[in-house]
Order: C-alpha cells, then sequence, then structure tokens
C-alpha cells in the first residue's frame, strides 16, 4: 500500500512539471515631461509667473440696466520655464499629454455669493455702493466666445484648451456690473486668481 501511494505522488509530480501555464503580460507605464511650467504673459497680457492682464480704462457710462458688460479684453498665455523659455517645442504635446489650466480663488469671498463667476473688486477705491466685478472667459481657440470661469467648482469650471501648435491658453476678461440695475460707480478695479498647471 505504502509503495502505490510513493508511485502515484512521483506519477503526479512528474505530469506538473510540463504542465504549461496561461500566458500573461507586463505594462509599463510612465510619462515624462518638462520642469515645472509657469504661465508668461502672450497678447494683450505682461509677465512670468505672475500675469497682469490690464483692461482698458472705460467710462462708466459704457454700463446701463440692460447692458452689464464691457471692455472685453482677448489675452493669451504660453507655457514657459520660469527664466521665460518655452517649456514645449511648436510641435507640442499628444492630446493625451495636454496640460490644463485651473483657475481659483484664495478664499470665497473674491468673488460673488450669487454669481460664482464674478470677481469681487479687491482695489483700495472701490465702491460698496456701486460696486463693479471682473469675469474672466476661458476660450477653446483664439476666436470666438469664450465659457465664463466659475470659481464655486474647479473640477467642472470652463477652462481654456491648450493650443499646442503655438503652446498657447487663450482667455478673455471684462468689467461686469452684476444682474440688478445698479450701475457701477468710478473706481480702481483689481481682481487676482491662481492658476494652476497639471498633466492628465
Amino acid at each position: 500500500m505504502k509503495t502505490l501511494k510513493i508511485v502515484l505522488a512521483i506519477t503526479a509530480l512528474s505530469l506538473s512539471s510540463i504542465t504549461f501555464a496561461n500566458p500573461g503580460t507586463i505594462t509599463i507605464n510612465g510619462k515624462i515631461y518638462n520642469e515645472t511650467c509657469v504661465l508668461t504673459g502672450g497678447t494683450n497680457a505682461l509677465g512670468t509667473t505672475n500675469v497682469v492682464v490690464t483692461l482698458d480704462t472705460i467710462p462708466s457710462s459704457n454700463f446701463t440696466t440692460t447692458t452689464r458688460m464691457s471692455g472685453l479684453k482677448n489675452f493669451d498665455v504660453t507655457l514657459s520655464k520660469t527664466d521665460g523659455t518655452a517649456c514645449y517645442t511648436a510641435t507640442g504635446l499628444s492630446a493625451n499629454l495636454a496640460p490644463v489650466v485651473t483657475l481659483s480663488t484664495s478664499t470665497s469671498a473674491d468673488y460673488s455669493a450669487t454669481e460664482t463667476t464674478a470677481l469681487v473688486n479687491k482695489a483700495g477705491t472701490k465702491s460698496t455702493t456701486n460696486p463693479v466685478f471682473v469675469q474672466i472667459l476661458a476660450k477653446p481657440t483664439s476666436v470666438g466666445a469664450g465659457t465664463l470661469v466659475d470659481y464655486s467648482n474647479t473640477s467642472t469650471q470652463a477652462k481654456a484648451a491648450y493650443d499646442s501648435t503655438a503652446n498657447k491658453f487663450y482667455y478673455s476678461a471684462q468689467y461686469y456690473a452684476g444682474t440688478g440695475s445698479i450701475l457701477p460707480a468710478a473706481q480702481d478695479v483689481n481682481a487676482v486668481v491662481t492658476y494652476n498647471i497639471t498633466y492628465p
């Protein structure tokens, strides 16, 4: 009886040693991109890292009870290194590696509680009784209209599409009187947003 068990064990071991396993795969994923990029002003925008856009000076009479937006200015920014040189060449990135720029504010007090696309004027001479706001529009291309950037939800907000050939993002900015019938008073205007560049 013992001998039979030993023979069976040896036979089973011999068969298992020649059994082939199912084939599998090894997948290696990765990504390479340049050192940390910043934005540099292009058309109608100045500066590297901290970009400044100056809207045209307009009269308060541009606003009426029905005309609530004025002074629209298109501008663009490029991806660059901190020294101002381009992060990427004109050949651009493939669509699945295109960077995304998200705009945000320091606190929710920096935009209107009732209109989350309206940036609050932070200038020292702002009017609290007859205020004016600033709106930024993210654009899909250098031409055409854009979509208002909403600061209440950065994951779903409109984002400018990356032009890989020109290495640019396109935006517009404008004065906004808000809903209602209040007309903005004469005042300086200042609004600041923070940008964050991510790669899919």
